[in-house]
Formats: structure tokens, sequence, C-alpha cells
């Protein structure tokens, strides 16, 4: 089983919680708004961190990361980018991008909302698509959180973790929330 650590839009924001929730896990996957280098260099030092820019990110985060970031781990194909918007109201790229898709992924890790989200996409092979939230304090989100994603070969086992209000600055995990295992899609992972 590999756990990746699934953060967006944290706008520039960084703290201690956020870090010590995510430095054991394997990976760190990142879905854009990242806000600033300094983030990056921050989960950088945990030596784990993939990640995607989002549309508020400048040119020096944009050097570092694409807009999609794809890998296969475990047999399941992952896509994450930062604007897709949940099944049935994806922005037209992603659109695009599905039609044209063989194989769909798997799993679809998304962020912009900051909307804590996971939706089987029944239109597309049932993809499994993940909105994380959002772990920084801009934005509608009430809450700040961030997930985790445990991956083994039949499943996924996803917790939420709640950091607290949004615009509270007093670094604290508020509660951790299994939202349950999400199982491979009726379809070949080949």
């Amino acid at each position: 089983m590999v756990r990746i650590g699934l953060i967006s839009d944290t706008h520039g924001y960084i703290d201690d919680t956020i870090c010590d929730v995510l430095s054991p896990c394997d990976q760190i996957w990142h879905a854009g708004d990242i806000g600033s280098v300094e983030v990056i260099d921050r989960l950088n030092s945990l030596e784990k961190l993939k990640g995607v820019f989002g549309n508020i990110d400048d040119q020096s985060v944009r050097d570092r990361f694409g807009e999609d970031f794809q890998t296969e781990l475990n047999g399941w194909q992952f896509w994450m980018t930062h604007i897709a918007g949940p099944p049935n109201r994806y922005a037209p790229r992603i659109r695009r991008m599905l039609s044209e898709a063989d194989p769909i992924p798997h799993v679809l890790i998304y962020g912009h909302s900051h909307i804590l989200r996971v939706d089987y996409d029944k239109k597309h092979q049932n993809m499994i698509a993940i909105n994380p939230g959002a772990a920084g304090h801009y934005g509608q989100q009430l809450v700040r959180t961030v997930m985790l994603m445990d991956v083994s070969e039949s499943e996924i086992q996803l917790t939420v973790v709640e950091l607290g209000p949004k615009g509270i600055r007093k670094p604290q995990i508020v509660r951790q929330v299994d939202i349950g295992k999400w199982k491979v899609p009726l379809r070949s992972k080949s």
C-alpha cells in the first residue's frame, strides 16, 4: 500500500501542522494554486512532492510544475490538474481530454473550487474524481482540509484531515474523517 497526501489551494500558506500530517506520506501531490515557491520548498523538504500549477500561480511555480501530472501506481492510472470541475460540469479542456483519453484514468484529482468532493463519474467508466478541498486561508471554504489516500491494488481508502476554520491561524488538526474505500472501477486497469 502507498500513502499519498493530497493538498490543494494553499495560496502561499503552509504551516507545521500541514507538514506534520503530510510528512509520513510516501508522496505528496499538490493540485495547484500553490501560491509561492516557499510552499514548494517547504513541501519539497519532505522529498516527496509532485504537483501542478494553478490559475493563480506565477512563472516561478509554473517553471517547476506543469498543467497536468499523470502517473500509474499499484495498477491505478491517475491524472491531476488544477481546473477540472466535478463530473457533469467539467471544464472544456477536461471534457476534450477525457473524450480522447485511452485509457480513461481511474482517478482524476483536481482543485480550484476549494470544495472537498469525491464522486464516481458514471459517464467516464466510473472514474473517481477527487477534490481535496483547500489547505490555505483564501477562498470560499469554511474549513481547511487535506486528504490522505491509501492506494492498494484493489481499492483506495480516503481520509479527510480537517485543519480548522479558514482565517484562524492557530495550526491544529481538528479531526480526521474516514470517507471510505473506493473500489477499482468496473473495467480493465490496463
